[in-house]
């Protein structure tokens, strides 16, 4: 589920889940809510111990990738080496996620044999590793149709494990609301995943991460259900291919190389830093009933491609409203070349200007123009210019402090008056 697409002190396990509803509730009564992430990396470096540094003081909470299951090749399992003192050093509370692919094996107790082997596993070897813990959390992309089986094998985990459990939802299996509400009341509490629930069906189709809408209406729904919840938000973003016959066929997120095939059509979706922002307001003016707070999936480290950088995650973390975002100049240099460039101001990771337009009067003319990186240079009448974005490439989101040399352009003369630069919507 929480791939992107698909996907203290030692008590016992009834007095933990009873400290995840009196600790929260006091954030309630403070009138905020708890702020989490996940931790989704397979192999952990500086950049990780860099952004958790950065983080932690906003977090009240993390939750770690530990280990992704195949139960139908068991083989191809993988077990991440988790940074064991960086986790003690953040003094966070902490989780750990299992993810399990739904490649189900034909014995149908598969769920609950691989619970059963995995999940004690798991937590004797972080009490062994000094790690405390608050619970494990099963990332599990069960069918809607089969919700009844899924917890079955929780309830017959339950009856043998006294280990604290959360697992992560879907939107769509409130559809069937008995079996949903059954299924959530096996476990301390759950995360709500509010994104990455549409797929394009084609690549005229425009499909968000997250739309907010659709996640307050989710929020609610589950609000009804009396069950404490949390709430997971997206950061990341993907590249979705189409093969010449339209048809969904390549999914790329920050691993794998940003080629492009002929006749291949592509489109980035990602999270926008505006929306989730709004959202996190809408959601700090009135808190649903059970709402225990925000996990963003996942944690920025680094500089990666279709991920949020801190600065922007931190802003929008306090819902920060989007401010005047780029700044656009010409630059003049010795030689009468001049640059047009463009300053991203904002707090919140925006994307590039659309377009440009550079007008000028007097008897001054152009002689050479051209545009950098995507963009595209055009006259547009005697004494105008346009610089525009290439439309076979999507904008990137662009982090505060970012500046860009867009193009350039020589005059036979610089114009007497004043030079006129803004941006076209």
């Amino acid at each position: 589920m929480m791939s992107g697409f698909r996907s203290f002190l030692r008590l016992p396990s009834c007095l933990v889940g009873l400290l995840f509803c009196v600790g929260l509730s006091l954030f309630h009564a403070e009138g905020s809510f708890p702020q989490q992430a996940y931790i989704w990396q397979r192999s952990w470096g500086a950049d990780v111990a860099d952004s958790l540094s950065q983080s932690r003081s906003r977090l009240q909470e993390l939750t770690v990738l530990a280990a992704e299951l195949v139960p139908d090749d068991r083989s191809r399992d993988i077990r991440v080496a988790l940074d064991v003192e960086l986790l003690k050093q953040s003094k966070l509370p902490l989780r750990l996620s299992v993810r399990i692919q739904h490649r189900p094996p034909e014995d149908p107790d598969w769920l609950f044999s691989l619970l059963h082997e995995e999940l004690p596993r798991l937590w004797q070897q972080a009490e062994a590793q000094g790690l405390q813990l608050r619970g494990l959390e099963i990332d599990y992309d069960c069918p809607t149709s089969n919700l009844e089986r899924y917890a079955a094998a929780l309830r017959r985990f339950r009856a043998r494990h006294s280990i604290p459990l959360s697992i992560t939802t879907l939107p769509t299996w409130m559809s069937r609301r008995e079996a949903f509400a059954a299924l959530v009341h096996l476990c301390e509490d759950y995360v709500l995943q509010v994104h990455s629930v549409e797929r394009p069906q084609g690549p005229q189709q425009r499909v968000a991460i997250c739309d907010p809408d659709k996640a307050m209406a989710w929020i609610q729904q589950a609000s009804e259900l009396r069950k404490n919840f949390r709430v997971a938000l997206p950061t990341y973003g993907v590249r979705v291919g189409f093969d010449p016959e339209g048809r969904l066929a390549e999914l790329l997120g920050e691993s794998g190389e940003l080629t492009r095939r002929r006749g291949w059509s592509y489109q980035e979706l990602r999270a926008e830093p505006k929306e989730m922002s709004d959202l996190v307001q809408r959601l700090q003016a009135h808190p649903p009933e059970g709402f225990q707070g925000l996990i963003w999936f996942r944690l920025p480290v680094g500089e990666e491609r279709f991920n949020w950088d801190l600065q922007t995650w931190f802003a929008v973390m306090e819902g920060q409203g989007l401010t005047e975002s780029w700044q656009v100049e010409l630059t003049q240099h010795a030689d009468g070349l001049i640059e047009l460039q463009a300053l991203q101001t904002s707090p919140l990771a925006q994307p590039a200007p659309r377009v440009l337009r550079l007008h000028w009067q007097g008897a001054s003319e152009a002689l050479a123009w051209d545009g950098q990186r995507q963009y595209r240079c055009r006259p547009e009448g005697d004494q105008m210019l346009l610089w525009e974005w290439s439309e076979q490439q999507e904008r990137p989101l662009l982090p505060q402090g970012t500046r860009w040399t867009l193009g350039w352009l020589r005059f036979d003369t610089l114009p007497s008056q004043p030079l006129t630069l803004d941006q076209i919507p």
